[in-house]
């Protein structure tokens, strides 16, 4: 009887210690897009996305190019493009004309925050025909308990935000 319980004992233990060591494998991790937000202003720092500064910039003239597609200012609220299926869904929303706390911005996005992005450019390109570039660089690394998010962005070569998934880049014109 007593060996009985001892292979008893013992199945159970092996049968706990495998059931516990495969509880964190396999673990999914939900990571914010990156959402970028731009104010573009003249050099006295008026918002020259706002349509009441005089010499304004018409936000539907301006383009974005990203990873191959161009985006034309839009003016859908990106609220109401969401269809949430995951806590963290990116969904590609383009550029778009929004205003926040009174202020007029351009936003683009949103961009998954899994992937990597080696200084992939951002171009912009305004309606008198110049542009700017802004560069993503980004990458989310997996580890067994933690995800460590390394985030960079450029605007013309310099660096202008780091450690964020949204930062906001302003541009002087």
């Amino acid at each position: 009887m007593k060996e009985k319980t001892k292979l008893h004992l013992m199945a159970l233990a092996v049968a706990l210690t495998s059931g516990l060591m495969s509880c964190d494998n396999g673990m999914i991790w939900d990571i914010s897009p990156m959402k970028i937000y731009i104010t573009v202003s003249n050099a006295e720092g008026q918002d020259l996305l706002n349509p009441d500064t005089p010499n304004s910039i018409d936000y539907s003239k301006v383009s974005a190019e990203w990873m191959g597609e161009t985006y034309v200012g839009d003016t859908l609220s990106f609220y109401s493009k969401q269809q949430m299926t995951r806590m963290f869904m990116p969904e590609m929303h383009g550029l778009m004309y929004i205003t926040e706390h009174g202020k007029s911005k351009l936003y683009f996005g949103d961009i998954s925050g899994h992937g990597t992005y080696d200084d992939e450019p951002l171009t912009l390109c305004w309606p008198d025909g110049s542009t700017d570039v802004i560069t993503v660089k980004a990458s989310a690394i997996e580890g067994y308990r933690s995800v460590k998010l390394n985030r960079k962005f450029k605007l013309n070569g310099k660096v202008v935000a780091r450690d964020t998934s949204s930062p906001e880049i302003n541009i002087v014109k």
